[in-house]
Formats: structure tokens, C-alpha cells, sequence
């Protein structure tokens, strides 16, 4: 049990130490009840993009000491006071500056009830010894090891975002890979429609020709197009058989002196023709 001057000479003391250590960021509410100003350390691993650097978020640390403190963890509350970049939701917390008889309840926000469950563990591991210090040093640097993991989280997520527009645009661009089966089915779908485009145009056509007319068409329609005229297969006649009596002759398989003869011979046989065609035209004369 800690007696009243003891625990007013350690009030004191700390009190001493904070405002040597936290000049701007120190609030003396009443005698036992503390602010402090807690910002996230600089060197926080956040993009240099990042709103986080341009508007880091502000927490206040409240601190309200017990009568057995500090054999006893203190009443502990954490608050927002700025929050530009939305990182606790972006709504300040408003706190009286009046001296209350009880700090205010922490944000509800579970960022900081998991950076408020950290402080009280630091709290009760500090049992038996002054902690203020050591419990806004650790907010600080738990603050900013959240925040890092919070912009890691939003990057990761505009990253992925980026990612899943680039496939959304690649994926119009890439089509269907065109296979023969593929081909097949599309031709026949096209040419099927394309039959039944026709057709009801030549109905809708018909439809609108007189009965004289419709029945000239039908007949024109009958006849066969140049197209199935010139498909169509025509028998050809066999060519007249030669005489048989017209052999040709392998003159290969002679002698040169056989091969004159017969040259000679029928050299004799034209003389002979002509010389009956003289004949002839001679006793007509």
C-alpha cells in the first residue's frame, strides 16, 4: 500500500519528467488526470505518395492516476484528436477541457481499441514503477507501425484493383481463339441466317407484287440459272471409231534396206494415182 506522500512525490517526479520530455504535447488537466499528444513517428514505412505523410493522424493518450498507482495500472483512454486522412474514420473525438472526475470513454474505432489493448498490457508489464512515458512511447510507436500497415493494405489493394482493370481491358482485346470446329459452327450459324434473312426478304418482296406478278416471278424463278446450267454435266458422244484397217507401224522393227523398199512402194502407188487422175480428166476433155 503506497502512502499518500509517496504517492505524491511520485506524481511529482514523473510530472516532472513528462514536461521536460513533452513541452507542447503535455496537458496537466487536474492532479491526477494527464494528456498527452501522440503522433506517429516519421520514419513510418509509408509510400512517399501516401496522404499519411501529409496528414498523419493525432491520438490523445489520457491518463488518470489511482491512489495505489503505480502498484496499480491507471485509468487509460485513447482518443482522436485529428484524423484528416481517415484512418479512425476521419471524425475527431470532442473532449471536454474541463477537469471531469472521470476520463472520457476511449473511440470505439478497432484500430484504436487494438493500439488501447497494447497500451494495457505495456501497463501491467510496468507494475511497481512511474509509466506514463513508457506508455505514450509505446502508443507512438504502435501507431505508427498501424498506419504503415494500413497504407501497406491500401496499396496492396489499388495495386490490385489496377491489376484486375489492366486484365478487364486486355480481356476485350483478346477474343476467342479461333479453332477449326470453332469455324465450322460460326459458318454454318452465319450461313443460316444468313438463308433466313433472305428468305423473308423475298416473302416481304412477293408480298407486295400483284397476282400477275407474283405468278411471272414464280416462273422466272423455275428456270434453271446460268450458273446450274453450266454445272450440270453434258454426255459427250463417243468419237467415231477409226478404221481398223489403220494400223501404225513400228518401222523400228525393219531393215534400212526394208524400210526403202516400202518407201519406194508407195512412192510407185501415189505416181500411179496420179498419173490415173490425167487419165481421167484426158477422156473427159
Amino acid at each position: 500500500m503506497v502512502s499518500a506522500d509517496e504517492h505524491a512525490q511520485t506524481l511529482a517526479e514523473e510530472l516532472e519528467v513528462l514536461e521536460s520530455i513533452y513541452i507542447d504535447e503535455l496537458e496537466k488537466i487536474s492532479d491526477d488526470y494527464l494528456r498527452i499528444s501522440v503522433v506517429p513517428e516519421e520514419q513510418g514505412e509509408v509510400a512517399e505518395d501516401s496522404s499519411l505523410l501529409k496528414a498523419p493522424p493525432t491520438l490523445v493518450l489520457h491518463v488518470k492516476y489511482t491512489q495505489d498507482y503505480p502498484d496499480e495500472v491507471p485509468q487509460i483512454a485513447i482518443t482522436v484528436r485529428s484524423d484528416e486522412a481517415g484512418v479512425f474514420g476521419g471524425e475527431p473525438d470532442v473532449v471536454s477541457d474541463d477537469a471531469p472526475e472521470d476520463i472520457p470513454e476511449s473511440n470505439p474505432h478497432a484500430g484504436i481499441q487494438e493500439l488501447l489493448a497494447g497500451v494495457h498490457d505495456t501497463a501491467n508489464e510496468s507494475l511497481g514503477m512511474p509509466m506514463v512515458f513508457t506508455l505514450a512511447s509505446h502508443l507512438r510507436e504502435t501507431l505508427t507501425e498501424y498506419i504503415s500497415r494500413k497504407d501497406r493494405e491500401a496499396q496492396a489493394e489499388a495495386s490490385r484493383r489496377r491489376d484486375a482493370e489492366l486484365e478487364a481491358e486486355a480481356e476485350k482485346f483478346r477474343g476467342t481463339a479461333v479453332t477449326v470446329e470453332r469455324f465450322n459452327a460460326w459458318r454454318k450459324e452465319f450461313e443460316r441466317e444468313r438463308e433466313e434473312k433472305r428468305a423473308r426478304e423475298e416473302a416481304a418482296y412477293i408480298a407486295s407484287l400483284s397476282a400477275k406478278e407474283r405468278e411471272e416471278y414464280r416462273r422466272f424463278k423455275s428456270k434453271p440459272s446460268g450458273r446450274q446450267l453450266f454445272s450440270k454435266e453434258v454426255p459427250v458422244e463417243e468419237e467415231e471409231k477409226g478404221d481398223d484397217s489403220v494400223k501404225d507401224v513400228d518401222w523400228s522393227q525393219f531393215s534400212r534396206e526394208e524400210r526403202e523398199k516400202h518407201a519406194r512402194e508407195d512412192l510407185d502407188q501415189v505416181e500411179e494415182s496420179v498419173s490415173a487422175l490425167d487419165l481421167d480428166d484426158s477422156d473427159d476433155d
